[in-house]
């Protein structure tokens, strides 16, 4: 209650609420550059900033305003570069010629956490299935969606969220990769390879749920 107060209350009064988490201090130009470049993009009358460090982004920033997250991080460029397992060749081709974007995606913030489930505020257009990615690199599953919240089971990394982490989505319903590949190789509920094998090529992709084959 209190919470819906405070978002009809800033809404009313055009003022905007952002969280900015950086890799290192930011001086004070910086975060005013910042709370102007919102107050443009939301014809704000004021911009409250919440600031704090995570050394884990390795460089730049991320900031979540209500349900967008902004992630322009040395993390997340990191992650478009070594999303797979390229030979040097390709490695050096790409390093040479990279060039960063930054990652607009909708997102949300746990509000409690308790026995491997989590409460998140946020990311309003979720659906029942979906797939969620956390800070820390954990995944986890949209199990509910009330009005006001979702309800998510994280898959791992439980120790590592906690109030406050901030979560994505990712477009994805729950599912998992498929193929000859995968016989006798050993892997976690998203199909992640655990047995130290190397990657598994999957030839398809189906949802969880879908009814399973017939045995004749």
């Amino acid at each position: 209650m209190a919470s819906e107060f405070s978002r009809e209350f800033f809404s009313a009064n055009r003022i905007v609420k952002a969280d900015l988490h950086c890799a290192r201090q930011p001086r004070e130009q910086d975060l005013d550059k910042i709370k102007a470049e919102l107050k443009s993009l939301y014809d704000a009358t004021e911009v409250l900033l919440d600031v704090s460090v995570d050394e884990s982004l390795l460089s730049g920033y991320v900031l979540q305003v209500g349900d967008r997250v902004f992630d322009n991080s040395g993390r997340h460029a990191l992650d478009q570069m070594t999303g797979d397992k390229p030979d040097l060749a390709t490695l050096k081709t790409r390093v040479e010629d990279y060039k960063p974007a930054a990652n607009t995606a909708e997102g949300g913030t746990v509000v409690s956490a308790a026995d491997g489930i989590v409460t998140v505020e946020g990311m309003d257009r979720a659906v029942y299935g979906e797939i969620v990615t956390f800070e820390n690199g954990a995944k986890g599953m949209v199990e509910s969606v009330e009005p006001s919240h979702l309800g998510i089971m994280l898959f791992d990394g439980a120790e590592s969220v906690g109030v406050g982490t901030l979560v994505t989505r990712t477009g994805k319903r729950a599912g998992i990769p498929v193929g000859e590949a995968f016989l006798g190789r050993v892997i976690n509920p998203l199909g992640e390879p655990i047995d130290g094998k190397g990657a598994i090529e999957a030839v398809g992709y189906n949802p969880i749920e879908k009814q399973a084959p017939g045995i004749l």
